[in-house]
């Protein structure tokens, strides 16, 4: 019987080299940014490397509207952006990421909406909607489907 080796643990790395931004240098930039009362440029730098690195996760890379959502996010995060709380925490890093991560969400529910409105329509005009258009087991569009899209839109 062979004997399997013991794998080894690695250390872990006390190196920041390679990071593209780290919690201690964004968390200083937040506190100087809150004393100021406005996003300072370092710390929008900071926004847009985040931003720009996490919609390239396997999650959202595949979307045409990467860039329109990564320009949603960053204004969501101009707009929030000194909400963060040192005294509470000492990671900006995950509040940032996870005000990026609900604002591509969001995004992506806003442009489902909007797909669903234009495939309704198309459907009403005799048109092949999208491949991910709602339809029941006998190929007929859901009209309960198709009126609460429209129903939504409409409060807008």
């Amino acid at each position: 019987m062979a004997t399997v080796p013991k794998k080894i643990k690695r250390e872990k790395s006390t190196s920041t080299k390679g990071h593209y931004v780290t919690n201690a240098e964004m968390l200083q930039e937040v506190i100087r940014a809150k004393k100021l009362g406005k996003v300072t440029d370092e710390l929008a730098r900071m926004f847009i490397l985040i931003t720009e690195r996490y919609s390239k996760k396997s999650n959202f890379s595949g979307y045409s509207f990467r860039e329109d959502m990564v320009s949603v996010a960053l204004i969501n995060l101009c707009a929030n952006g000194l909400k963060f709380d040192p005294e509470r925490s000492s990671n900006p890093f995950s509040f940032y990421t996870t005000v990026i991560h609900n604002s591509f969400l969001q995004y992506m529910a806003d442009e489902k909406k909007h797909r669903n409105i234009r495939d309704s329509m198309m459907v009403e005009n005799g048109l092949n909607p999208s491949s991910t258009y709602v339809e029941n087991s006998k190929g007929e569009v859901v009209e309960q489907y198709v009126e609460a899209t429209l129903k939504i839109s409409s409060d807008e």
